[in-house]
């Protein structure tokens, strides 16, 4: 098992991309990597279900992991996915380039149904809906991005924000849930 996973690494990522042999690799022809990409120790990759794009010169960290579930998840140029990080792709995220992502941030593009009384909630199925990181935006440490939200380009978001609604340009923006405290200058 383990030779024939070195073999489709070899066979599948040769362009100059740094994959570590512990990184956890699922379902590699449904996982696009473009040149200069690293991928650390610990890192896991899942794409069963669905897609993962990784461009040019993005950075995954020791034990990020990514989810696709039965969406997709596109990592642009020059991103970074510090340690602990998690993002699941299951209603779609898309991340611009030169995105710079904290340790430990949660990036969840669905939420589970709960208006049924007479059902349990694990019964009642999920709601996606898109997540979309424009370009150059920083997200702090113990971040939690939900649903539906688009972070627009530039903008920051403090350690330990929970961003429930969409940011404007290059703002900076704390809280939870997160609100807007300045312009960056």
């Amino acid at each position: 098992m383990f030779k024939k996973i070195i073999f489709i690494l070899k066979n599948r990522f040769l362009n100059k991309s740094k994959i570590s042999l512990y990184a956890f690799i699922k379902n590699p022809k449904n996982i696009t990597i473009e040149q200069n990409v690293e991928v650390h120790s610990n890192s896991s990759i899942d794409a069963a279900k669905g897609k993962i794009t990784l461009k040019n010169n993005t950075i995954l960290n020791r034990y990020s992991y990514l989810n696709a579930g039965k969406g997709s998840i596109i990592i642009g140029e020059g991103s970074e996915i510090n340690n602990f990080t998690v993002i699941n792709g299951m209603g779609d995220v898309i991340i611009g380039k030169n995105v710079l992502i904290g340790p430990n941030v949660q990036i969840i593009p669905y939420n589970h149904n709960f208006m049924d009384k007479k059902v349990y909630i694990k019964k009642q199925g999920i709601t996606h809906n898109k997540i979309v990181i424009e370009d150059d935006v920083w997200i702090g440490a113990s971040s939690i991005i939900l649903a539906g939200v688009t972070i627009k380009k530039g903008s920051v978001v403090a350690c330990g924000s929970i961003v429930n609604k969409d940011t404007l340009e290059y703002s900076i923006n704390i809280g939870s849930p997160s609100k807007f405290y300045k312009e960056r200058k």
